[in-house]
């Protein structure tokens, strides 16, 4: 194997997932959830300590700084392989309510098939809701779980509004009765009028508002069924949230048309929102319009930029492929303990199989609400499956410093897929591999240089 995964890190262990990344004149040992900064002579000598004689389990003879970066190394392998050992027990419950939606986003990645869809208007049966609400909070109540909520898209969730009202009073009636904590979070494109908006400020801890950048922006990419300019009335769901007490982030969707005008709307999601959060993701699910390879470095360059900005103006500027602070692979229900149900009553353990159909090629169907028993069905087996697929690692993640905390190639590619066609047979995506291990990067180096500064304000 080459131990050089890409120019800025290397390998460094030939057993754990410890990597060196240059900084300055010294050298940054890292490994998830742990930086360790040493003088490069200091760095050389262990780098090669480990080489020549790779010890496991006992690093008593190292300084007590090793010794923890080494034991925390171990550690994030052993909660890696737990991560997919344990019994699946959702704790949060996502619905989908409908296929149905009020626009007509640009890169949408179920607009063609729900228009061409014969059960289009399907609305989800409420007795299926309430059972996935009685089976979630069965198991948080067993394991003392929050119970979390999530109201999400497969059409926008506000579409069918008493249905919505009806699944979040009976998930928060049934933690209440069950004595677990409750949290709730939607997703919805923020077209509605101010007294929804309202209800949903009072009910929902958090509010996801879609919104791709400025105005110009956001009403070529995310256009109104009949005409309206989305972002005016996007504007006012978020003043009307504001005003009422609720808290909303924003979720972007950046195109490569619209990248070199991240920064301002950064500008504009901070000073015309008022957002305090904000969370970017490239297009993805439409190929004719998303990232290629060469594209990486500007989208890294922008995203940067943005990012300061953000600073600068007291936001937080995040993005999901990588996170660092917690141990994740790709986007799989199953490895997040997360029970999808779609609109057709199927459970599915993918966002982007919206109407209980195989997705991204692999089928990610995990069972049903069964309308005799009234109760919802698992295909234990099935989960299994998806489980050993979604823990495999690829050979060129094994020596990549983000090799416990990224989506891999998902959404774009499906990793647990892998070989299922010739288009599959190559689970990463190169454009993602780049921009995750160059923002990986210059997040550590930051810890990095924040870390430098403390030690020397000590000496």
């Amino acid at each position: 194997m080459n131990e050089v995964a890409e120019p800025g890190f290397r390998k460094i262990h030939p057993k754990l997932p410890l990597f060196r990344i240059p900084f300055r004149n010294k050298a940054v040992f890292y490994t998830p959830g742990r930086i360790l900064l040493l003088p490069e002579r200091e760095a050389d000598i262990l780098e090669e300590a480990f080489r020549t004689e790779p010890h496991s389990g006992c690093y008593s003879h190292f300084h007590s700084n090793i010794s923890a970066l080494l034991t925390e190394a171990e550690s994030n392998m052993k909660k890696w392989q737990e991560k997919f050992e344990k019994p699946f027990s959702p704790e949060c419950l996502t619905i989908y309510l409908s296929n149905e939606c009020n626009l007509r986003c640009t890169y949408c990645y179920t607009r063609a098939k729900a228009d061409k869809d014969p059960a289009k208007g399907r609305i989800i049966n409420p007795e299926a809701i309430n059972a996935a609400v009685r089976k979630v909070a069965e198991y948080c109540r067993m394991e003392q779980k929050q119970f979390v909520l999530v109201m999400h898209g497969g059409g926008e969730p506000t579409y069918h509004w008493s249905v919505l009202q009806d699944a979040f009073r009976a998930s928060r009636e049934m933690a209440d009765n069950a004595g677990i904590p409750f949290f709730s979070y939607i997703a919805t494109n923020g077209i509605m009028n101010g007294k929804q908006a309202r209800w949903l400020a009072r009910n929902f801890d958090l509010i996801g508002l879609s919104c791709d950048g400025e105005p110009d922006i956001q009403n070529r990419c995310r256009p109104a069924r009949n005409g309206a300019d989305a972002s005016d009335i996007l504007e006012r769901t978020a003043s009307a949230i504001l005003d009422e007490g609720g808290r909303f982030m924003i979720r972007a969707t950046v195109m490569p048309q619209s990248l070199h005008r991240l920064t301002d709307s950064v500008h504009y999601f901070v000073n015309r929102l008022n957002a305090g959060d904000i969370r970017v993701e490239p297009v993805y699910g439409s190929s004719s319009n998303g990232f290629l390879a060469e594209n990486a470095p500007d989208f890294v360059h922008y995203f940067k930029e943005a990012l300061q900005e953000a600073r600068r103006l007291g936001a937080n500027l995040s993005f999901a492929g990588i996170r660092l602070n917690e141990l994740h692979g790709a986007f799989c229900d199953i490895t997040r303990n997360t029970l999808r149900l779609a609109s057709t009553g199927d459970l599915v353990s993918c966002f982007m199989n919206v109407e209980g159909r195989a997705s991204n090629l692999l089928d990610t169907n995990i069972g049903r609400y069964d309308k005799g028993s009234g109760q919802l069905v698992f295909n234990k087996g099935k989960i299994e499956k998806l489980k050993e697929k979604a823990a495999f690692l690829p050979e060129e993640c094994r020596a990549c410093l983000n090799i416990y905390h990224c989506s891999r190639g998902c959404p774009d590619y499906c990793p647990p897929a892998a070989g299922a066609s010739r288009e599959q047979e190559h689970p990463l995506n190169e454009f993602r591999c780049r921009i995750h291990q160059a923002i990986a990067l210059h997040q550590i180096q930051e810890e990095a240089m924040k870390l430098d500064h403390l030690l020397q304000q000590r000496n």
